[in-house]
């Protein structure tokens, strides 16, 4: 879509969102020495690098001169890191935040004037360059940042470009999504070893059907139920199984979680 990023990267936040994009940053052939990581727990970033040989760094120390500064703390905590980090900034950083809040606007209240902005959110399959990440730059964002950036993180995963109030909703199904398939897959696994299988021979038995019906989605656009039906044959074993699914009201169930826990 662009030029890809060259420079150092500065990622503030160690827990699961960061040290995702870490990882599938250094996956995807980042230099890993070029990626500073900086967290509250000095172990965790010695862990990470010299599992990955990335450079670990106090906040302020790994911001100064970076290129880039990815923001992955809490989302309450953001404010007072970018508090604390902003005299630190070299002047043409670009700072991208990968938390749930706090809005553009308050964001550039919290950052020297000029710095250029972007929201992303992304969730944690960005380790395996499998993400789904929504992307919205600040308005007075340069458009050849803007995209740097994009390209940058369309190496971690597929990144779709959303107004910022949008940004929540993709956070609670790609994020809170995967959560639900990881559920549901244990239930797969937990009836395998039932039916007689090893724990682990199961587990990727489930692996690969969960794997082989994303690949499925992706590659048509038949909506899921087209699918469904495809492999039901009229009065067989599939066909009863997934009714039993809506006898118990699984369907409605997902709807109910997936509300429950959206974003704000």
């Amino acid at each position: 879509m662009g030029e890809a990023w060259q420079g150092t990267i500065a990622v503030i936040g160690a827990g699961q969102l960061g040290s995702s994009l870490v990882e599938g940053l250094v996956r995807a052939g980042i230099d890993p020495g070029t990626i500073r990581v900086s967290t509250h727990s000095p172990e965790h970033a010695e862990a990470l690098a010299e599992r990955l040989g990335v450079v670990p760094l106090p906040a302020r120390a790994a911001v100064r001169d970076a290129d880039l500064v990815v923001v992955a703390v809490r989302p309450a905590q953001v404010v007072g890191v970018l508090d604390d980090l902003r005299e630190s900034l070299a002047p043409g950083a670009v700072v991208v935040s990968l938390t749930g809040a706090p809005s553009l606007a308050v964001l550039s209240e919290h950052l020297p004037a000029g710095i250029p902005i972007i929201r992303a959110m992304p969730n944690p399959a960005m380790a395996v360059g499998a993400a789904v990440i929504g992307f919205c730059p600040a308005d007075d964002c340069p458009g050849t940042i803007a995209r740097r950036v994009h390209t940058l993180l369309e190496q971690v995963g597929t990144v779709i470009d959303l107004d910022e109030e949008q940004l929540g909703t993709i956070g609670t199904l790609a994020g809170h999504g995967q959560a639900v398939i990881y559920y549901v897959a244990d239930a797969l696994v937990q009836w395998g070893v039932m039916a007689g299988f090893p724990r682990e021979q199961a587990r990727g038995i489930v692996a690969a059907a969960v794997s082989g019906a994303g690949a499925t989605l992706t590659a048509s656009d038949l909506p899921p139920s087209a699918h469904q039906h495809r492999v039901s044959t009229p009065g067989g074993t599939t066909i009863r199984a997934t009714s039993e699914l809506d006898v118990r009201g699984v369907r409605g169930a997902v709807i109910a979680c997936m509300e429950g826990g959206r974003f704000a």
